[in-house]
């Protein structure tokens, strides 16, 4: 990392990674949506989410559809439905299990929320994780359902 430069304060808050979107066909459903990377604000929501108040464990029960309407968007990647929405998780979890599968194995690849993923960014800060934040994300094996 000695090749990189510091950056300023101003360069920090222009700087903006492209987030990808992916289109996801859903012929059950007469065509294709897409699906976004989240943005760190976006990520935080649905990971606070899956806590509910004095549980030390997170709720799974719903995680995919949770991770599905978090990511779903327009093809810019405008996204369907806010952070967070409950209304947005009551809709898709009344739909078929195939389709949704189909567009969260897409969510969750974007999103590195599998646990192939946690497994290979271990080692990556080469230091402990900071204090206070959540270990890793639930993966699909992690899903009662």
């Amino acid at each position: 990392m000695d090749d990189l430069k510091e950056l300023t304060l101003d360069e920090l808050t222009a700087a903006d990674a492209t987030r990808v979107v992916e289109a996801v066909p859903v012929p059950e459903w007469g065509g294709m949506v897409f699906v976004r990377e989240l943005d760190a604000y976006d990520r935080d929501k649905l990971d606070g989410s899956l806590y509910r108040e004095g549980q030390e464990r997170p709720e799974l029960a719903d995680y995919r559809v949770r991770l599905v309407a978090a990511a779903l968007c327009k093809a810019d990647g405008t996204p369907y439905f806010a952070a967070g929405d409950p209304k947005a998780v009551h809709v898709l979890s009344r739909k078929s299990a195939a389709p949704i599968r189909r567009v969260y194995d897409a969510a969750a690849r974007l999103n590195k929320v599998r646990k192939e993923d946690a497994e290979e960014g271990k080692g990556d800060s080469g230091g402990a994780p900071a204090a206070g934040s959540p270990s890793a994300s639930p993966s699909p094996s992690d899903d009662p359902t």
